[in-house]
């Protein structure tokens, strides 16, 4: 998430506390001051690869997620991605 603070919100007291925000979110959140240190951080924050997220639903929806992801031909999104898109009733799923 990009944002850009200073001027006004530092003169009327308004502190934005980023390590704080980004913990919270668990995303990275820039502070971007100037255009020419603002693009050099963005740069060089894109290059760091983002942490894989591992997430686990119900038992239930992971059961039959892994089910339908066993019959599921291969495609180019992961087989968990589109059986969870199906679960959900996702109509895009449904378009091979």
């Amino acid at each position: 998430m990009l944002t850009q603070y200073g001027g006004r919100g530092q003169d009327k007291g308004i502190e934005i506390i980023y390590q704080k925000l980004s913990d919270l979110y668990t995303l990275k959140l820039l502070e971007l001051l100037s255009p020419k240190k603002g693009i050099q951080r963005l740069k060089n924050a894109l290059l760091i690869p983002a942490p894989l997220l591992d997430i686990h639903y119900h038992p239930t929806i992971e059961e039959y997620s892994n089910k339908i992801s066993a019959v599921l031909p291969e495609a180019t999104i992961s087989k968990r991605s589109l059986s969870l898109m199906i679960l959900a009733g996702d109509k895009a799923s449904r378009n091979g």
